[in-house]
């Protein structure tokens, strides 16, 4: 699972030239904010606190499917793992 990770952008060739190997991947960054009744809640914060809450039991790459749910009302996020596993991380 790469959410936390930079994506790769897709390279647009113009009309006529080829793309030269090495050339057709750049890195973006993204982020992804969600705002609340005054609160504030981060992709990445979500990220290193399920990670950080992970890892206290388990390995990083027994992770091949993660899906957070944001409940935020409550300020939680709850996290899937795997389709069968659910931790809770309070934000």
């Amino acid at each position: 699972m790469k959410a936390h990770e930079e994506f790769e952008a897709v390279e647009i060739v113009e009309e006529g030239k080829k793309a030269k190997k090495g050339d057709s991947k750049k890195k973006q960054k993204h982020e992804f904010i969600v705002e609340y009744q005054e609160k504030r809640f981060q992709e990445q914060e979500i990220l290193d606190l399920f990670f950080e809450e992970w890892k206290k039991t388990r390995k990083k790459n027994e992770i091949k499917d993660l899906k957070i749910y944001l409940k935020v009302e409550e300020s939680v996020a709850y996290c899937v793992v795997n389709e069968s596993e659910m931790i809770e991380v309070r934000l």
